[in-house]
């Protein structure tokens, strides 16, 4: 069935709206829960945290560990505060480096995620090796061990693979790699490919990759910001090279996979995608771009939040909530999440000028509710300072645990910065 999305002039239809929209504060608290500093324990916090029902949080981080990354664990103390411990330190060998960023939790506690490098390293995707999936179990006694899913080779079965992994309660694993497949358009020097969405799955027998989907320049190329699925068992993603799109896979009985563009982002001027998907209950799927959207002085846009909603006898809907200015608010937002009331979360890397992080300011983080008549209004959560409270410059969104309380990281700033200089990132947590 195709679903083409025409979202350019849902745009317009919602400008009066959007640009009407109040921006708010509310009572709440930003606390530093940690501040990373150099060496084995790591530095620079990258990406979405994941949170499991015990209060435990866990991430990554692209420096430490061996020289190459860490996964951590960031656990309540009984005696109040936080105990930070690293559950796996990368090296530039066989069982990966570079953890991509965010991690995904099973319904067992296991943790999965990639490596954008590491793996085979005799394959040259832009680093030594191509990148790898893993599994973090935990042991009786406590620790943790790395079980190395797959192994990327840079062909027809992808490389350096990037954004959350999508795993399913019958144990299956879904992921995108940024290059790799079949297809020699996006072939650079060192690796081939337009990348592809892929399955891991474990029938007794170990684990085998399919390749779901092969990208080309003519239909977006380096899916990026990981993969949702709907009820029907549809996927849906987007892309950030050659046109950016929003794509939907539909599985077939004869197995392939067919791709329907729901959005094309660049030939509708709406910017471009730069962070993963969120998907409700009811279906509907929520975004956010990290340019288009109207006028505003940094780059000529700031970035919106959008929509996309199944309409009745097929087809979607499509309503930008959202639109960001930088002046009152902020610019660049990375991905949003949902909490149990509707509400949306996210974090933008500019906005609120301030001198220490230059011209544009050092962003925040925002809560998007909605009201009557279809409006949604902007509450600022948090201004950035560069300073102990940290600098979200990455590509991280946020977490909301059940009892609203937001968790996420900071790549830079932080009180280390006699170590890293402009501070070594922290994690966070905003409570209202």
């Amino acid at each position: 069935m195709k679903r083409m999305a025409n979202f350019l002039s849902a745009a317009m239809a919602v400008a009066a709206i959007t640009f009407s929209l109040a921006v708010s504060s509310q009572a709440q608290t930003e606390t530093v829960i940690y501040d990373f500093g150099l060496g084995y324990g790591g530095s620079y916090p990258d990406g979405t945290v994941a949170l499991d029902g015990a209060g435990n949080i866990f991430g990554s981080t692209q420096n430490g560990g061996n020289c190459c990354g860490t996964v951590y664990e960031l656990s309540p103390s009984y005696k109040g505060g936080w105990t930070h411990k690293v559950l796996k330190g990368f090296s530039s060998g066989s069982y990966g480096s570079y953890p991509a960023p965010t991690l995904a939790l099973d319904i067992n506690g296991n943790l999965f995620g990639s490596t954008i490098n590491g793996g085979d390293t005799t394959k040259n995707c832009n680093g030594a090796g191509c990148g790898v999936v893993f599994e973090l179990s935990e042991t009786s006694g406590g620790n943790w061990t790395e079980t190395v899913l797959h192994t990327f080779s840079g062909g027809p079965d992808g490389g350096n693979p990037n954004g959350a992994l999508l795993v399913k309660p019958d144990g299956s694993v879904y992921g995108t790699t940024v290059r790799g497949g079949n297809d020699h358009n996006c072939t650079t020097k060192y690796v081939q490919g337009c990348g592809v969405v892929f399955k891991l799955s474990n029938k007794g027998a170990g684990w085998r990759e399919t390749v779901l989907y092969t990208f080309t320049n003519a239909v977006g190329g380096g899916p990026n910001g990981g993969l949702v699925m709907d009820g029907a068992g549809n996927l849906y993603g987007t892309t950030e090279g050659g046109a950016p799109i929003l794509f939907e896979l539909t599985p077939t009985a004869s197995g392939p996979w067919t791709e329907t563009t729901l959005v094309n982002f660049l030939d509708e001027g709406l910017g471009a995608p730069d962070s993963g998907l969120f998907m409700d209950a009811a279906g509907n799927i929520y975004g956010a771009t990290a340019a288009g959207g109207g006028d505003c002085p940094l780059r000529g846009a700031c970035g919106y939040v959008f929509e996309l909603s199944p309409a009745t006898g097929g087809g979607w809907n499509q309503t930008i909530l959202y639109t960001f200015n930088a002046g009152t608010d902020f610019a660049y937002p990375f991905g949003v999440t949902m909490d149990s009331t509707g509400h949306l979360y996210g974090v933008a890397i500019y906005g609120y000028t301030d001198s220490a992080c230059g011209e544009y300011g050092c962003g925040g983080v925002f809560e998007l509710s909605p009201s009557t008549g279809g409006t949604w209004t902007e509450s600022i959560l948090h201004v950035f300072t560069d300073g102990a409270d940290g600098n979200p410059n990455g590509l991280s969104g946020v977490s909301v645990d059940s009892t609203g309380t937001i968790y996420g990281t900071a790549a830079a700033g932080g009180s280390n910065t006699n170590q890293c200089g402009d501070g070594c990132g922290v994690i966070f947590e905003i409570t209202k």
